[in-house]
């Protein structure tokens, strides 16, 4: 009944008047209470061993990777990915399997998102589950079907899951969108847009 203490984790053994005391508690002020109430205020008490454990307090470092693990488990992307989070003196390291970029980049962003974050080591690999041949077909047909892109001015080469572009498209952001569409195929360690350029546009005096 005492506000003082969180008896909640405090495990109270009797045997014959001696009690011994273990579990847990935030702070030695409360390990302390415990023991002088029960040793000055209850009758037939003939001794009090005190096993009760300060639980130490959580690190900041601590209190990141908590936040990061949660935002990792809420991000659906990455639901069924394994990745492993360690923070020392707020730099993060994460490590792990998934199937694409886009994946990678989700456990990056996740890790970004706690507070107290210093910086980021990503360590996370992408499986490459398919063979080149079978990326290989999907980003054709990928770029077959997209409205951004010609597939007559676009060449593209797949090695070791690397998928290389190169030709030209109208805007900048049709670079972006692609690096990112052909980073979500199943299989794609890497988008390099770095061939990519932009068409000059002929002014309307022209």
């Amino acid at each position: 009944m005492d506000g003082r203490i969180n008896a909640d984790q405090i495990v109270i053994e009797v045997k014959s008047g001696h009690v011994t005391l273990s579990g847990v508690v935030d702070t030695l002020t409360e390990k302390s209470l415990a023991e002088g109430l029960v040793a000055g205020s209850i009758i037939g008490v003939k001794s009090v061993a005190n096993n009760i454990t300060v639980r130490p307090a959580e690190s900041q470092d601590d209190a990141i990777k908590q936040q990061i693990n949660e935002y990792l488990k809420n991000t659906p992307a990455l639901q069924g990915k394994s990745i492993d989070v360690s923070v020392s003196d707020g730099i993060v390291k994460l490590e792990g399997l998934v199937e694409t970029v886009l994946q990678r980049l989700a456990a990056e962003k996740a890790a970004e998102l706690a507070k107290g974050v210093k910086g980021i080591v990503s360590l996370v690999r992408i499986n490459p589950s398919r063979p080149d041949r079978e990326i290989e077909k999907e980003v054709a047909l990928y770029l077959l079907w997209s409205p951004i892109v010609n597939i007559d001015g676009v060449d593209f080469s797949v090695n070791d899951g690397v998928v290389k572009l190169e030709g030209a498209v109208e805007h900048s952001a049709h670079i972006l969108t692609l690096e990112q569409d052909i980073g979500n195929i199943m299989g794609v360690v890497k988008v390099d847009v770095s061939k990519m350029t932009v068409k000059s546009r002929k002014s309307r005096a022209a």
